[in-house]
């Protein structure tokens, strides 16, 4: 399926495939082994949706293949030179985020109610930090202007983080570096510890992880007997899985006397299994009688949610009526899977050529990042690589990164004029 010319890395397609074959697979194990009503039509236009997307990746790759390029892709970053003003304004990113994330913080802590279960969440781990995270997030207590702010917290500092990493490459790093780099990691992480989100820290993390990996993988090109130091790829993956555990217990997720060691371990990872691979499904099909009973809206569902990032409290929309659905809040949020969304907006339309137009716009897009080919670009290539199997539709795309992609190649390619 793939273009001959496998040293262009990793396509963005094969992320978005991921994503699709995921739900595949766990509705498909959920129709089989697990008793739940409704689960042979989830899983059926699942693997519909993934033969559509399968269909729609081959045709793109056949015919765009000669647009990417032949180059070995971590040889490529030997050459990553980055101008004065695309280092510029990777400073004046990070300087604008730690601005947002500071007034955020300070938002947040000025709150009375939030603050108070902030702090208990802190000290007796309760699920405390589950009621703030829904306060922040649904306006109930103060408007937190989520919809904003996550494009500069969650979206833009992993990012400007790899940006940061990719320009300094295999050189040492000086002083002022370091304390740049890590001044705004602390603080992007204090951020995301404080939304109390742990998939926006799970992006973070890896993100990092994976900038390393290309780093230290493009020295065999520049410098080949030197020693490949992997240690920068596995220490953020080792405090992800610390901090995972440690806010699995803030929210209320695992009893919060556990005492970290194997059994903690094993939970994280069953919950990350869980979490990818079922939690989705599940609760599309707990939710079934809601986004099974009007279909064909036409889109108008990805216009309400888009909307719902309005200066304001918006009101109960589908997320929070199918995490009511699954014995949560209302104030809670359950986004619908792929096939799901496709079925609740399109109908049979939608699942039979959505999927494929989505990776060829995926395709389109991660050929312009190619061709645009510098720190802030190989970043958001980095970020879309991990986000695009979570992303639960094309209207996902625009809320968590997308459209931030786009404006950043916009600008990468006005500097570059």
């Amino acid at each position: 399926m793939r273009p001959k010319n496998r040293y262009v890395g990793f396509f963005l397609i094969d992320s978005y495939l991921l994503g699709v074959f995921i739900y595949a697979i766990g509705s498909t194990y959920v129709e089989f082994f697990l008793d739940y009503p409704a689960s042979h039509f989830v899983a059926e236009i699942a693997r519909t949706a993934l033969m559509t997307a399968i269909i729609g990746a081959i045709l793109f790759l056949s015919l765009m293949r000669s647009f990417f390029p032949k180059s070995n892709f971590s040889e490529r970053l030997n050459f990553l030179r980055a101008g004065n003003k695309e280092r510029a304004c990777i400073l004046l990113g990070m300087a604008l985020c730690a601005l947002v994330m500071l007034v955020f913080v300070v938002m947040v802590f000025r709150n009375d109610t939030v603050a108070t279960l902030l702090s208990i969440a802190s000290i007796t781990g309760d699920g405390t930090l589950t009621a703030a995270r829904k306060m922040i997030t649904n306006g109930s207590e103060g408007y937190f202007a989520p919809g904003y702010i996550k494009q500069f917290r969650d979206i833009l500092p992993p990012i400007l983080l790899s940006a940061f990493m990719l320009q300094i490459g295999l050189r040492k790093w000086t002083k002022g570096e370091k304390v740049i780099y890590f001044s705004f990691f602390i603080l992007t992480l204090f951020a995301d510890l404080v939304s109390g989100q742990r998939s926006v820290i799970f992006i973070l993390f890896l993100t990092i992880s994976i900038t390393n990996f290309f780093i230290i993988r493009s020295s065999r090109f520049s410098f080949p007997k030197r020693p490949q130091q992997y240690s920068h790829v596995f220490v953020p993956i080792f405090v992800l899985i610390v901090l995972f555990g440690g806010m699995s217990i803030l929210l209320g997720r695992m009893e919060s006397d556990a005492e970290f060691g194997f059994s903690t371990l094993g939970y994280v990872f069953t919950n990350l299994f869980d979490r990818i691979f079922l939690a989705a499904v599940i609760e599309n099909i707990n939710a079934f009688s809601v986004w099974s009973s009007e279909i064909g809206r036409g889109g108008m569902y990805w216009v309400e949610e888009i909307g719902r990032v309005l200066p304001g409290n918006q009101g109960q929309g589908l997320s929070n009526e199918l995490a009511n659905a699954n014995g949560g809040s209302a104030e809670g949020n359950s986004p619908l899977g792929l096939p799901a969304d496709l079925w609740f907006t399109w109908g049979w339309s939608g699942i039979l050529v959505v999927p494929a137009l989505y990776a060829m716009f995926v395709g389109i897009i991660d050929i312009g990042l190619h061709k645009l080919r510098g720190p802030l670009t190989i970043g958001a290539r980095i970020y879309l690589m991990i986000l695009l199997p979570f992303i639960p539709s094309p209207y996902g795309f625009i809320l968590y990164g997308g459209v931030l992609v786009l404006v950043l190649m916009s600008g990468v390619f006005l500097l570059r004029k």
